[in-house]
């Protein structure tokens, strides 16, 4: 999206419009509008682009001998 289609569709998402209705006028996704207001969204966070993920715990609910194996092969020696 040129960006002063961009600038338009910002403004107008801050008066209200619904993010459908500006993709409809655009003739755009709503992929796109939402994009475009990423950062006025409610549940946007901002965070340093450069920053890796934070590794999140993996739980397996795994029964028998293939978990007994993993389960004693994590202990610390």
């Amino acid at each position: 999206m040129a960006a002063s289609k961009t600038d338009h569709v910002r403004t107008a998402y801050l008066e209200g419009r619904s993010i459908a209705a500006l993709a409809r006028n655009h003739g755009v996704s709503c992929g796109t509008i939402r994009t475009a207001v990423a950062d006025l969204l409610p549940d946007h966070t901002t965070s340093e682009e450069d920053a890796p993920a934070p590794e999140l715990p993996v739980t397996l609910d795994m029964p028998g001998r293939v978990a007994d194996f993993l389960r004693c092969s994590q202990r610390p020696p």
